[in-house]
């Protein structure tokens, strides 16, 4: 069994968090997902998946979650680090990135830190950026 059917089984508000995302996703689309509300949500659903499995101590379940957190770090990075590169050798007006609703928030802060430290910046728009 997953640790997400685990938790699913486990957790009555991480059920009724999904089941919220899904409807406002269905009644409102892009404007959900791009929303501090869905982000909050899904910081919700974030913290209820690593308290059930730390409160289930199951070793396998904990470390493949880390696992998977440290994978989305890496790909949030390598995409950052290949659109800097990319722009550092070629010219344009302007680019699309998309990115699924998860990655937004982090990939907001990676944005900020990566100017900061190589002082290279670009007009980053986001879509619906509500904060």
């Amino acid at each position: 069994m997953s640790d997400a059917q685990i938790i699913w089984d486990t957790n009555n508000e991480y059920r009724e968090l999904w089941h919220q995302i899904l409807l406002k996703i269905n009644q409102d689309g892009y404007s959900f997902i791009n929303s501090n509300e869905c982000v909050e949500m899904l910081d919700k659903i974030q913290i209820i998946e690593e308290t059930v499995l730390s409160e289930i101590n199951n070793v396998k379940l904990l470390s493949d979650h880390e696992t998977e957190k440290l994978l989305h770090d890496k790909r949030e990075n390598e995409m950052l680090r290949n659109i800097y590169n990319y722009s550092k050798q070629y010219q344009f007006d302007k680019a699309l990135f998309i990115c699924g609703v998860e990655h937004r928030k982090p990939l907001k802060q990676k944005i900020q830190e990566y100017e900061a430290k190589e002082n290279f910046k670009l007009n980053w728009i986001f879509y619906n950026d509500t904060y």
